[in-house]
């Protein structure tokens, strides 16, 4: 009996550090960017994880070719121009700045972001509901996390670009952010930890108009920041206490710019994965697509038989077709005797 107690014991041992391990690394979003370039401002950017982080393109991004399909690129679409005959007015028209504020409402002319989630202000999508950045572990702080993605630098800026900020809100009043930036010289990223008083400065080694894979990896219990490369470790930080924000009513989180729309990215971004976890602790081979439309092995799709063709085989002839209960779209004049004026 005693034997068995121990080797249900030592079961249960196992079982959690397996479940122990599987927690340790975590994907908490994954942007690929697939959307069809040429899409327009309010579009959805989806979150390809099992969790649901969508993002909502602005007037300062563009979908663009990249690494694995598509990719996020901080460039001003054409502007909005309406006839002054059109009765278009919603998410045109200046809203009033509320009482206590200072900063002027979004509305389609002054919001300039590139891809954007919010809490806040929410109104240019009213039918949709964001995630809360600061509720979920996007809002980085004192745990393991990496955050990872693919950057193609192609232009230069004369200040620090944006690859990513999350404020407690509301957006440019009272407001504490984490952030990601990349020098102006393409020297350096800073990270920016508003809560903890920390700004963070890791060394890069960019290659101009080329793919590069780069990934950041925080160690909460030795307190490091460690920055990749392609796999090379090219700078590492010690004594790093990273605080995550509060939890902000009016929580955003702006991807390739700031919360004024300002600093874009000097870049193309392409699948941003955001990790709890320590996902690299050594030089590692980069990683192949983490979208199920570009990765190496493509889930197995299991076709679902469906009703007989109806015009196919012994039916091909027939006089009259028997729909039943199936919708079919008129386009032609095989099913119709007789028409007029349609």
């Amino acid at each position: 009996m005693q034997i068995k107690q121990k080797l249900f014991l030592f079961i249960l041992i196992l079982s959690a550090a397996s479940i122990a391990q599987e927690r340790e690394t975590h994907t908490i979003a994954l942007w690929a960017f697939d959307e069809q370039t040429g899409i327009y401002p309010s579009c959805v950017l989806s979150d390809v994880s099992d969790n649901y982080n969508p993002l909502v393109l602005g007037p300062g991004g563009q979908i663009v070719e990249g690494k694995y399909g598509n990719a996020l690129e901080p460039s001003e679409q054409p502007k909005i121009t309406l006839p002054e005959s059109s009765s278009i007015k919603f998410g045109i028209v200046p809203v009033p700045i509320p009482e206590g504020r200072t900063v002027e409402p979004m509305n389609w002319l002054n919001a300039n972001f590139c891809a954007l989630m919010t809490s806040g202000e929410n109104h240019l999508r009213k039918e949709f509901e964001f995630t809360k950045p600061t509720e979920s572990k996007l809002n980085l702080g004192n745990f393991d996390w990496t955050v990872e993605f693919w950057f193609y630098p192609n232009n230069i800026t004369q200040t620090q670009g944006v690859v990513f900020e999350i404020g407690e809100g509301p957006r440019g009043e009272n407001n504490y952010v984490t952030r990601l930036s990349l020098s102006e010289d393409l020297s350096e990223f800073i990270l920016f930890n508003q809560p903890s008083g920390k700004s963070i400065e890791l060394g890069t080694k960019l290659t101009n108009n080329a793919w590069q894979h780069l990934a950041f990896v925080y160690n909460s219990g030795s307190n490091t920041l460690q920055h990749y490369i392609d796999g090379e470790i090219v700078s590492e930080t010690s004594d790093v206490n990273i605080e995550s924000l509060n939890i902000g009513e009016e929580d955003y989180m702006s991807i390739g710019r700031n919360g004024s729309w300002d600093n874009p990215l000097q870049g193309r971004i392409d699948e941003l994965r955001f990790s709890s976890g320590i996902l690299y602790k050594e030089n590692f081979t980069p990683p192949e697509s983490f979208s199920p439309t570009y990765q190496n092995s493509k889930r197995e799709i299991k076709l679902k038989k469906g009703k007989p063709l109806l015009f196919a085989g012994k039916n091909a002839g027939e006089d009259v077709i028997n729909l039943g209960d199936r919708k079919h779209l008129f386009i032609d004049d095989v099913l119709l005797a007789d028409y007029e004026d349609v």
